[in-house]
């Protein structure tokens, strides 16, 4: 896996109110990069700052997008929005080059993502 090009956090939230998706706690996450995924559509790849269980699987990593047409990474990346979460599977390796296969991703949830001002 490739460095971090970034050193930004995020809380990610999927709470009840949410449109889709299960009810998880707030997580705290830092941004790995950018990578392709479904069509050469690019996703901010997040790893959580601390894993946690998911249907029995470690969740580690989450991919977001913009969940709204308009928005961009680079609005993610400063503003909260509302957006798509998929998870990456349990032992799946990342690499921002390549980026990620259908199969190796569960788009499992809408919910918010905000930057943390630190």
């Amino acid at each position: 896996m490739s460095q971090s090009n970034s050193l930004l956090k995020f809380q990610v939230s999927c709470d009840a109110g949410g449109c889709f998706g299960p009810a998880l706690p707030p997580m705290m996450t830092e941004e790995i990069g950018e990578v392709g995924f479904l069509s050469d559509t690019r996703y901010l790849l997040l790893k959580l700052v601390q894993p946690t269980l998911y249907q029995n699987d470690q969740l580690e990593y989450l991919l977001v997008a913009p969940r709204y047409t308009g928005t961009s990474l680079e609005e993610l990346r400063t503003h909260r929005c509302v957006v798509g979460i998929a998870r990456v599977l349990p032992h799946v390796a990342v690499d921002l080059l390549k980026g990620l296969k259908k199969e190796e991703v569960d788009y499992f949830a809408i919910g918010d993502c905000e930057p943390i001002v630190i």
